[in-house]
């Protein structure tokens, strides 16, 4: 997928301010300042031996503040004045300008009565198009530096508070303490977060977040199926909070689709692939199946994986170039259950494309995609008979308009990409009653985990991986990897 989140295929860092310890230049200081007090003054021994001692705790104290203390003191500190801040902010906004006053509407007037706290970081977050919104909500633009972002749940008249941070530490004393929306901070905390998991405080709702698939992100986190959870924020349909990347509404027309007699026309190309993630962290044969589908058509391809260039990638630039071809392989990198991502409903259905899928199996697309808007790869023998449907439907308009009669029933509805700050208010009605370890389940019982195709047994290797000669598609029930991953 995507990035991160999810593409398969920024800002400049934002400032914290923390304090600096030199303690070279304290400790020099601090013997000088003592070496004149002997040498000018008339100290009694009592004082000059209160002096040494003094200096020697103040420098073990400083150095016992390690790094990640310090950061840990600071964010206290740092939410308490804001807190303290409240009144204040509520006059100043009285004063703002129209535009102004816009960004102060995640901000709202009533201090926060729920506190959580997101395992992240703001330079690997500001580098996922996904995740802009939750970005700019953290960002302080009056100076670059992260700040809560508050948020009203007008549906429980509740404003919650959401702090981010890279230390499992800061998860004392919130009220949810969610992890995976940075898979790259979650490895690097994975030792810290199991210890964690081991004592959850029982006032406290773990929450874990995925729209990664699991091969992917077990992956990266090999130990991520033994960290404990309360909660699941995922694209599942049947995750406890569920975001789908988007679904299809019949009888709704929020989409203000132009209205074509011919969709063909216009269309310069046949068919396109975008990606760079080639192979590493693709669990069936991709590329391949690409390469041998080149063999029976014109086939353009871009990106790291392909011949061809369009930058900046997710970029309107490049989404426009996608709307110029007929079809596009909208192929995601995993075999896994409702993984069907913004490239079958962003790049295609929204885009006037016809999309030729695979990833999830054809159950998935036919219980939450518009009906008769894509062409499955499960549904043919051999990638040659794929070809054969494909360069049938382009000779004949009439075919390939049936692919857009969807348009005149319904809309698609994206749900994710942006991810809302607000979608965290679903959150709330989970805090209701202790859980602790008692509530606590192991992220490989889950259902997201166990969603793929085949089983997550052991860490990922790309020999698992069968060739196209040794692989059929995925059809639930039948032709199952045996040996799982």
């Amino acid at each position: 997928m995507h990035s991160y989140a999810s593409v398969d295929d920024c800002p400049t860092e934002p400032k914290h301010y923390t304090v600096a310890v030199h303690q070279t230049e304290d400790q020099n200081m601090s013997f000088r300042r003592l070496y004149i007090g002997v040498t000018t003054r008339r100290l009694s021994i009592q004082c000059f031996i209160a002096s040494v001692f003094g200096s020697l705790i103040v420098l073990f104290l400083f150095n016992e503040l390690s790094s990640d203390k310090l950061h840990h003191l600071q964010l206290r500190a740092w939410n308490f004045a804001r807190n303290r801040l409240n009144v204040q902010d509520r006059g100043i906004k009285a004063n703002m300008g129209p535009d102004e006053n816009k960004a102060w509407n995640s901000r709202p007037q009533a201090a926060p009565s729920k506190h959580f706290a997101i395992l992240a970081e703001m330079d690997v977050i500001s580098k996922w198009s996904e995740l802009e919104e939750m970005y700019r909500c953290f960002l302080d633009p009056s100076d670059n530096s992260t700040r809560p972002c508050n948020v009203f749940c007008p549906e429980h008249s509740t404003t919650i508070e959401l702090i981010i941070t890279k230390n499992v530490k800061d998860f004392s004393g919130t009220d949810a303490a969610i992890f995976g929306l940075s898979p790259f901070t979650l490895l690097k905390s994975v030792t810290k977060l199991m210890k964690y998991s081991i004592q959850i405080p029982p006032t406290q709702t773990a929450v874990l977040y995925s729209m990664e698939s699991p091969l992917r992100v077990h992956k990266w986190i090999h130990r991520v199926g033994d960290l404990k959870y309360h909660v699941d924020l995922t694209y599942l349909p049947s995750a406890d909070i569920s975001v789908p990347y988007a679904y299809y509404q019949p009888g709704s027309f929020e989409n203000t689709f132009e209205r074509k007699a011919n969709y063909a026309e216009g269309k310069t190309g046949l068919i396109a692939w975008m990606g760079s993630n080639c192979a590493k962290e693709v669990f069936w044969p991709r590329m391949e199946f690409i390469e041998e589908l080149g063999r029976h058509l014109p086939l353009d391809t871009y990106g790291k994986c392909g011949k061809l260039t369009c930058l900046p990638r997710l970029s309107t630039k490049c989404v426009n170039l996608i709307g110029t071809y007929k079809f596009y392989l909208a192929l995601e990198n995993s075999e896994c259950r409702d993984y069907i991502t913004e490239k079958f409903w962003v790049s295609c259905l929204l885009n006037g494309v016809v999309p030729v899928v695979y990833g999830a199996p054809k159950e998935d697309f036919e219980r939450l995609a518009p009906p008769n808007s894509y062409i499955h790869v499960s549904d043919f023998k051999s990638v040659e008979e794929l070809a054969t449907y494909i360069l049938k439907v382009d000779q004949s308009d009439e075919l390939y308009n049936k692919f857009f009669e969807w348009r005149n029933h319904g809309s698609v509805l994206v749900k994710y990409p942006k991810m809302q700050p607000s979608y965290f208010c679903r959150i709330l009605p989970f805090l209701q009653g202790s859980r602790g370890m008692s509530g606590a389940k192991q992220i490989r019982n889950s259902k997201w985990f166990n969603s793929c195709r085949g089983n997550i047994t052991r860490r990922f290797n790309i020999s698992q991986v069968p060739t196209l000669k040794d692989w059929k598609p995925w059809k639930l029930g039948v032709n199952d990897y045996k040996d799982g991953f």
